[in-house]
């Protein structure tokens, strides 16, 4: 079982790796962005959290028990296959973050990335004629091995960020006219200016 402190680290690297740079400083973690307040948080509702990671560290724990089977002999297709599976295991993370003050939009963001993994693959192939498909499936694949390292030395923050990495690169090109990234390497929702002007114009 993990506990607040493991739990705590995995969350917020995965928030960095997905939001981007300054991602803890917007996100309301009791009022402040450090990793301590985090943790708290997490103490108290750690059953949610335990929940919500508890099928996403096992997976990673199955993968990495094979870790000293050599990325040269490596399937990447299985490696691909699984890490679509964390569409499923990582369902429950973002209502779980809610507890701890990530916004409705953030959640909507991250909810969409989760369930995005499972089709990535699929809408890749739109650019197939610019060799898009081969270079993503190796960099998909790169990052999922990165991300079994980590879990393997413990290293939490690490393993976290990876997700959260893994996580942008499918829903950025899965919604590409959704999202994009801005100037400061923060996500953004591409709509929301969108609609803003729409709502200015009508009061207008």
């Amino acid at each position: 079982v993990y506990g607040s402190a493991e739990l705590a680290n995995t969350t917020a690297g995965m928030i960095l790796g997905f939001f981007g740079q300054g991602a803890a400083m917007d996100l309301d973690f009791g009022n402040t962005s450090s990793h301590i307040d985090l943790q708290s948080c997490i103490s108290r509702n750690m059953k949610y959290f335990q929940r919500a990671w508890g099928m996403t560290m096992f997976l990673f724990g199955v993968k990495a028990a094979g870790i000293k089977q050599s990325i040269q002999t490596a399937d990447p297709a299985n490696d691909l296959q699984i890490a679509s599976v964390l569409g499923v295991t990582m369902m429950e993370t973002p209502s779980a973050l809610e507890k701890c003050g990530i916004t409705k939009e953030q959640q909507s963001m991250l909810m969409e990335a989760i369930t995005s993994l499972d089709t990535s693959s699929v809408h890749a192939h739109l650019d197939l004629s610019k060799g898009y498909v081969k270079q993503t499936e190796e960099q998909r694949w790169a990052d999922f091995q990165e991300c079994v390292q980590a879990w393997s030395s413990f290293r939490w923050f690490t393993f976290g960020q990876g997700l959260g990495r893994m996580l942008r690169e499918s829903v950025l090109r899965v919604y590409p006219q959704k999202y994009g990234v801005d100037a400061g390497g923060m996500l953004r929702s591409e709509l929301q200016p969108q609609l803003a002007r729409g709502r200015a114009a009508a009061a207008s």
